[in-house]
C-alpha cells in the first residue's frame, strides 16, 4: 500500500497537537466546567465525545485526502493547518491559565454567552482564512493545471 506522505504529516501533526491540547486541558481540570469552550464538551460534559470527534475528523479527512480531487486534497490540507493553528492557540491559553490560575470569582463570571461568543470568534478565525485560501486556489486554477505528483515507480 502506498503511503501518502502529506497525509502522514497531517495525521502526525494533528495527533501530537490533540494530545498536547488534551494534556494542557486536563492540567486545568478544576477549571473545565467554568472555562471550557469546546461545544461538544459543553453539551456532553465529557471528553469521550471530543476524542471520538477528533478520531472521526481524522477518518473523514483521510478519506477526502486519499480519494478526493486535487481541490479537495488542497482544502483538506488547508483545514488541518488552520485547525492546528487554533489548537496551538488553545494550548497556549491552557498553559497561561495553569501558570496564572484565575480566582473562583473570575471563573464564575464566565457565562455561557461569553463562551459562545469566544467559540464564534474561533470559528470565524478558522473559516475566514480557509475561505480565502480556497478562493486563491480557485483563482490560481483558472490559469494553471495542477496534477498529483506521481511516484518514480508509476
Amino acid at each position: 500500500m502506498k503511503v501518502e506522505k502529506g497525509l502522514l504529516v497531517l495525521f502526525i501533526v494533528f495527533t501530537v497537537l490533540f494530545v498536547a491540547d488534551a494534556v494542557s486541558t486536563m492540567i486545568n481540570y478544576d477549571f473545565l466546567k467554568y472555562m471550557e469552550t469546546n461545544p461538544v464538551f459543553m453539551i456532553t460534559k465529557s471528553f469521550l465525545p471530543v476524542i471520538a470527534m477528533n478520531i472521526l475528523v481524522c477518518i473523514v479527512m483521510a478519506g477526502i485526502y486519499i480519494k478526493g480531487s486535487i481541490f479537495w486534497r488542497y482544502t483538506t490540507i488547508s483545514q488541518v493547518v488552520w485547525l492546528s493553528v487554533l489548537r496551538i492557540s488553545a494550548i497556549i491559553n491552557n498553559v497561561k491559565v495553569y501558570l496564572n490560575p484565575p480566582t473562583i470569582t473570575q471563573m464564575q463570571s464566565i457565562t455561557t454567552a461569553v463562551k459562545v461568543a469566544q467559540t464564534q470568534t474561533l470559528l470565524l478565525a478558522f473559516f475566514m482564512p480557509l475561505i480565502i485560501s480556497v478562493l486563491i486556489y480557485l483563482l490560481f486554477l483558472i490559469d494553471h493545471q495542477v496534477q498529483k505528483k506521481q511516484s518514480l515507480k508509476d
